[in-house]
């Protein structure tokens, strides 16, 4: 189990990777941030400002740990 925080992006439209297997995912962290956006599978071509900015922000939030 991950001691460490963990942040999970998932994408409301994604139709390649389903959201059922991420839900036993709060067994393998203690810390877990989950953050949903509206996006496709494609999200880092078009959404590449959103998972920055969230990477930025987790990262920021975390980084005295």
């Amino acid at each position: 189990r991950s001691i460490v925080p963990v942040q999970m992006v998932t994408l409301k439209y994604d139709v390649a990777i389903r959201l059922i297997p991420l839900d036993e995912s709060p067994l393998w962290a203690q810390e877990l941030h989950f953050h949903e956006i509206p996006a496709g599978h494609w999200s880092p071509f078009t959404h590449p400002r959103e998972i920055a900015d969230l990477t930025a922000t987790f990262v920021e939030a975390n980084r005295t740990r």
